[in-house]
């Protein structure tokens, strides 16, 4: 395996349009180079605050390089209701070189600022 500087972001929230307005955020200020919304709630149960919760979350998956998962990140928690956001990252270690090209392409090079 290698590494092709490219990894999926995974992001839940809640139930709505927040996940959508995020991906169209995300791919438009060249964060990441594509979102898939999986719109139709997934249900949640998790521990929080001494207690099990159960919830009607939506989950997003964002393509983008690697070197760029800390300003998604932050990008994300700026606008995300919860308190302690799920944004987690997979590295991608092969796949079609031509689609891992264009996701380079289509995400911002890297820069020093956040």
């Amino acid at each position: 395996m290698t590494d092709t500087g490219v990894c999926e972001v995974i992001v839940t929230g809640p139930e709505g349009p927040l996940l959508r307005e995020l991906a169209r955020e995300l791919v438009s200020a060249r964060l990441a180079a594509s979102a898939n919304v999986f719109a139709a709630p997934v249900e949640a149960t998790y521990w929080w605050h001494e207690r099990i919760e159960t919830a009607a979350e939506t989950r997003m998956h964002l393509l983008t390089r690697t070197e760029l998962v800390d300003r998604l990140a932050a990008f994300v928690r700026e606008r995300h209701p919860y308190e302690v956001p799920n944004i987690t990252a997979m590295p991608i270690s092969t796949g079609n070189a031509d689609f891992i090209a264009w996701v380079k392409t289509e995400t911002l090079a890297s820069t020093s600022s956040t």
